[in-house]
């Protein structure tokens, strides 16, 4: 089997996961799954099936929230990205507002960690340059051979967002994406785990 084909099986694979956790939540009646009615969405601190808290994030209303949960990190952040584009030659571009909040973060002591795919790499080395330059843990996904295609965001080890949204500013200002906020610390404790076996195999970056 290709790494594409493995790419392939391996998104299916966790699309029915992800689909039957969800279910689960919802079926025992502790899911509170909304939409947000602001730009602002506050993490949540409950715990267990009982406080699971999910919002939906669609197309634009994913960049207010993922910068509030950036801008009120207070001990870490941890990102997984296909495609991050930094673009220095506009600093009102939405993923450099969010790079600059992180990089700020990483310089007041909070645990940054960041892990790319090698299109970020290749694509667009004014991130890598940004970051590096900027002491932000950086690494790379395990391997060229491998696609890292996840769209991940982990705050304070409590609250996540998964889902189509990229850091590029067609993603953030543009696009169709669907994403979901998750405050539901049982499931982000799992997403703790995958973060840390995709960090743990990361390449540095020299």
């Amino acid at each position: 089997m290709s790494a594409r084909s493995s790419a392939i099986v391996v998104a299916f694979i966790v699309g029915l996961v992800v689909g039957a956790l969800l279910a689960f939540y919802f079926l025992k009646g502790g899911l509170s799954l909304t939409t947000p009615t602001t730009a602002t969405v506050q993490p949540s601190t409950s715990g267990g099936v009982a406080g699971c808290n999910l919002v939906v994030l669609p197309d634009e209303e994913y960049y207010p929230a993922v910068l509030n949960l950036v801008k009120n990190a207070r001990s870490s952040i941890y990102v997984v990205m296909y495609a991050v584009k930094y673009d220095p030659r506009e600093p009102d571009d939405p993923v450099t507002q969010l790079l600059t909040y992180i990089v700020e973060k990483s310089r007041s002591g909070l645990d940054v960690k960041i892990v790319v795919d090698d299109v970020t790499y290749n694509d667009y080395p004014e991130t890598i340059d940004f970051l590096l330059s900027s002491n932000v843990s950086l690494k790379l996904d395990e391997s060229r051979g491998r696609t890292t295609h996840t769209k991940l965001v982990i705050v304070d080890n409590s609250t996540a967002v998964l889902g189509s949204h990229n850091w590029t500013e067609s993603a953030l200002t543009r696009n169709r994406e669907l994403s979901i906020l998750i405050g539901c610390r049982d499931v982000v404790r799992e997403l703790l785990k995958y973060f840390d076996d995709i960090w743990m195999n990361g390449r540095s970056i020299s």
